[in-house]
């Protein structure tokens, strides 16, 4: 995210796990409801996730208000937090939310959009195939033997 760096408090070590997606669904916790029930916020888009190891001696504390200001003073919302262990943010399309754990912490961006559609199915192309060759092979679609019914049909 631009303008938003973690800062030596929080500095990536080498065994971070890095996770970055075209698109990916996540769910941001926001607190409880009235009744108790949690609250979540479902998000897809871009999506990006680390793992990172904090230096040591860092608390969860240390890890939790460092963010809080960081978030803050990119002109962020704060949705959630939960001190010291959770904050979930958002400006515009973008949402973080950080998960402190002391020794390490969990970072997730996502940034909203739409998923681009990259299979298309073409019904009367398929039927073309089908009139000139008698067959056509469409991957990822199994029939059940011997009914061939299409209710009976399953997806990988």
């Amino acid at each position: 995210m631009q303008g938003f760096t973690a800062g030596d408090a929080v500095s990536r070590e080498p065994h971070q796990l890095v996770e970055n997606k075209e698109f990916e669904q996540a769910d941001f916790p926001l607190g409880n409801d009235k009744e108790g029930n949690a609250r979540t916020k479902h998000l897809e888009g871009e999506y990006h996730y680390w793992d990172i190891g904090t230096r040591g001696g860092i608390s969860e504390i240390q890890v939790y208000r460092n963010f809080l200001t960081a978030l803050k003073n990119a002109g962020m919302t704060i949705d959630y937090a939960n001190s010291p262990d959770q904050l979930v943010a958002h400006k515009g399309a973008t949402w973080v939310f950080i998960e402190s754990k002391g020794t390490f912490y969990y970072q997730t961006i996502v940034t909203e959009k739409q998923m681009q559609q990259e299979v298309t199915a073409d019904a009367a192309a398929l039927s073309a195939q089908i009139k000139k060759s008698g067959h056509i092979a469409v991957c990822g679609i199994q029939f059940v033997l011997p009914q061939l019914e299409m209710e009976k049909a399953f997806i990988r």
